[in-house]
């Protein structure tokens, strides 16, 4: 609890939810996050409109109005659209598990013991990976669930030390051993991110956002997102906004579909490491 005499300034006390369960989280370990239904949804306001995120880095507010509190709720997405989720929590093995139980992958190409496997380290939450910037890969074979996305979005929380092996280190890719074939999301020089997309005629399309877009050595929640039907663009994401852009292409043409995997932390090439840890 935060008490005062008076309100400093462009600070209100009206609106508090006294006597209220605010349904936290688990205050016992100090989580203050809301959980659905808590009656500090939408129920606040803000004086100060430089406050745009909430601890997290999500961007405020996310519903109809500002919530009360430090973390602003974010929603479940829904099992319908989810398809595919790795925490990275199993600690140890070679298994990386899916928690739609429907894409569930390997560190390295395979579950031997490899040079390529990443370590397992601390994630943002919980359990995460290590990558090398050498040669560390995590591959999800193709499932019908993850092949031919028209629309897709893909998030991750990276902590770079870097822009990885090449300078072009890849978050997640779906590019085959020659590169360049399908899609990639990668760090990119400048501490900022790019992504591309190809097209049957093998043109390639990018977003590449302003540079100092991330933040090296630090926790950077980041993801990309496409729809086919929509503007045909791909946008950029650090810490729930979007970012500013360098470049930012507009795809023509019908979209290539592969059988390629998906590789985590790296191209299939192993010469696209990423450099440092991702959750």
């Amino acid at each position: 609890m935060i008490s005062a005499p008076s309100p400093p300034a462009g600070i209100t006390f009206s609106g508090n939810l006294d006597n209220t369960n605010p349904n936290f989280v688990s205050p016992s370990t100090h989580d203050f996050h809301l959980q659905a239904g808590s009656p500090a949804i939408d129920a606040g306001l803000s004086t100060a409109p430089t406050v745009t995120t909430d601890f997290d880095g999500v961007t405020r507010p996310q519903g109809l109005a500002y919530d009360i509190g430090a973390y602003e709720y974010v929603s479940a997405v829904s099992p319908a659209l989810l398809i595919a989720y790795w925490k990275f929590d199993e600690c140890s093995g070679q298994t990386c598990i899916d928690l739609t139980a429907a894409n569930t992958g390997t560190l390295g190409f395979n579950a031997a013991t490899e040079t390529s496997d990443p370590a397992r380290a601390a994630g943002k939450s919980g359990g995460g990976i290590f990558l090398d910037s050498i040669d560390d890969i995590v591959t999800i074979p193709l499932t019908a669930s993850i092949q031919n996305l028209s629309s897709f979005t893909y998030t991750a929380w990276i902590n770079p030390r870097s822009s990885g092996e090449n300078t072009y280190g890849r978050i997640v890719s779906r590019e085959s051993s020659v590169k360049w074939d399908d899609f990639y999301f990668s760090a990119y020089p400048g501490s900022t991110l790019s992504a591309t997309i190809i097209n049957t005629a093998g043109t390639a399309f990018s977003s590449t956002a302003s540079s100092s877009a991330i933040t090296l050595n630090a926790w950077n929640h980041v993801a990309v997102t496409y729809n086919d039907a929509g503007d045909r663009k791909l946008h950029l994401f650090v810490n729930g906004i979007e970012t500013s852009y360098a470049t930012q292409d507009l795809v023509t043409g019908t979209l290539k579909f592969t059988a390629n995997p998906i590789s985590l932390g790296n191209a299939p090439s192993q010469d696209r490491t990423f450099d440092g840890a991702m959750d």
